[in-house]
């Protein structure tokens, strides 16, 4: 299942899938892969990322490209 919240701006060609969550007012750049993922309030995910089994907290960032492993905690 895949939640999405308020006021969210998801990018073109973005994979969601296996039980994402996506709070308020949050961006996923073009090409991201998000798999088990939970992207708190404001969260940025920049373009190209992956985060697998991961927590991005509120207001924080994940730079373009990058892959965040799982059970990290940004």
């Amino acid at each position: 299942m895949v939640n999405v919240g308020k006021n969210c701006v998801i990018q073109d060609r973005a994979h969601i899938s296996r039980e994402v969550t996506i709070g308020d007012n949050v961006y996923v750049g073009p090409n991201v892969t998000l798999q088990g993922a939970t992207l708190k309030n404001k969260a940025f995910v920049g373009m190209g990322a992956t985060v697998r089994h991961a927590t991005v907290n509120s207001e924080a960032v994940v730079a373009a490209g990058a892959v965040i492993p799982d059970n990290t905690n940004i």
